[in-house]
């Protein structure tokens, strides 16, 4: 923004925030893609098909070998029936697997509903009951807790999907050993897949404004709420992210490899670390154990250009690199969120890491499940502060009167506006309208 223009008293008109996006200012808002998730990441990676996606436990798998999967696993789901609308439930962890399963009903038209590992079953229950899924893909350390859940539900089919499945192959052997997997009347993964060659794929076009997936809310405000996110929403959330990280705040290249820890069964998990990287053109480090302690050793062996994660992992990170005297200087930028800033944190994290030679940007990422996750991040460079991401308006306003906006200076209510807001909470108008 122009130092020298005058100042209206109202942050939404005057944008204080653009003077950090000094190489977008000439940059008309960018548009969000209007197609599915499963086109857009197409689009995005096209001239890179032989680039590496996702690693996992050291296995690699390109770009073309992931949209392959991919297409595997939609002519699978279309030949067991679900059709264009339906709600497959998932609850999984961050294996290849579910990163599939991710864009593959997506193809299809049908609607993601993630399920949290850590949920009782008292809400697993009822989430399956509200939306109506008839088939659940669950990963096989937590398969006794769904045939749990889905009791007198509308569930009828349970597919089992093993840790190990993209395993390199000694590793899954010996995980196979120890596996807690159900022996029968259990469909399993890999026979799953086997449905996918009597059937053509057939993929539908999808409009941006379509239902994607739902996430749900913490609770924090009541009872978890289902967050109907669409494809325009979570497309868009790169969008924002790619106008900050071309202003230099995040680092981010095509090729840089990335550790997704966060879970996708929360929002910022699909949309900040696994899809945003994923349409960088980055290599996906996936992570399915989040424990710290575990984390810590898994980023000094992968060392990844970008970590995504909760404080307690980073946590974890410092002391296992302080504990060796490690050169971190391989993590280009470290984002975190969940929790409120704390600057004391940041700085103890920062100095601890820069004996080990790191650099980085250290961001906070704020955000809701109703807004895609991250909208806000704090910098280094401002004191206490927050600036919206690229494309990203907000505005303080009267608690009282959501209608009258609040100047400088003022406390109140923040109200944003961005293409990463959700279409609503899913089977409850009344909490969408409020």
């Amino acid at each position: 923004m122009d130092e020298n223009k005058k100042q209206t008293g109202y942050p939404s008109i005057d944008k204080p925030w653009l003077k950090y996006y000094s190489r977008a200012s000439n940059m008309t808002e960018l548009p969000s893609p209007d197609c599915s998730m499963d086109a857009f990441l197409y689009q995005c990676n096209r001239n890179r098909l032989d680039n590496v996606a996702l690693n996992y436990f050291g296995a690699k798998i390109s770009f073309q070998s992931l949209f392959e999967q991919i297409d595997r696993t939609a002519a699978a789901l279309q030949a067991i029936g679900v059709k264009e609308g339906n709600i497959v439930s998932l609850c999984g962890l961050n294996t290849p697997e579910f990163i599939y399963l991710l864009y593959a009903v997506n193809k299809i038209g049908a609607v993601c509903n993630w399920l949290g590992l850590t949920s009782p079953v008292s809400d697993l229950r009822t989430q399956f009951s509200s939306a109506g899924s008839k088939l659940v893909f669950v990963i096989d350390v937590a398969y006794e807790q769904i045939k749990e859940a889905v009791q007198d539900t509308e569930v009828n089919k349970i597919i089992a999907v093993p840790l190990s499945a993209s395993m390199p192959k000694l590793m899954g052997m010996l995980y196979g050993l120890k596996s807690r997997m159900p022996k029968a009347n259990v469909m399993t993964w890999k026979n799953f897949l086997h449905l996918s060659e009597d059937v053509v794929l057939t993929p539908v076009e999808i409009a941006g404004d379509k239902l994607a997936m739902i996430e749900y809310t913490g609770g924090s405000t009541g009872v978890p709420k289902g967050v109907m996110l669409s494809n325009k929403n979570l497309n868009s959330y790169y969008i924002n992210f790619h106008k900050t990280n071309i202003n230099g705040l995040s680092n981010y290249n095509n090729r840089d490899t990335c550790l997704a820890c966060v879970p996708l069964f929360l929002a910022f998990g699909v949309s900040g670390a696994c899809h945003g990287p994923l349409c960088h053109g980055m290599e996906l480090i996936l992570a399915p154990d989040p424990s710290p302690e575990t984390l810590g050793e898994l980023i000094l062996r992968s060392q990844p250009n970008h970590i995504i994660a909760g404080r307690v992992q980073i946590e974890g990170f410092i002391h296992a690199a302080t504990g060796k005297t490690k050169n971190v200087s391989f993590v280009h930028s470290i984002m975190y969120g969940g929790e409120a800033a704390n600057r004391t944190w940041e700085q103890n994290t920062r100095k601890a890491l820069e004996k080990n030679s790191l650099s980085a940007p250290i961001l906070n990422g704020y955000g809701m499940t109703e807004s895609s996750a991250c909208i806000l991040i704090a910098l280094k460079e401002i004191n206490d502060g927050l600036i919206p991401l690229g494309n990203v308006s907000i505005r303080i306003t009267d608690p009282d009167d959501p209608h009258t906006e609040l100047g400088y200076g003022t406390e109140g209510e923040l109200c944003l506006s961005s293409d990463t807001v959700m279409i609503g909470y899913y089977k409850n108008a009344a909490e969408t309208e409020k």
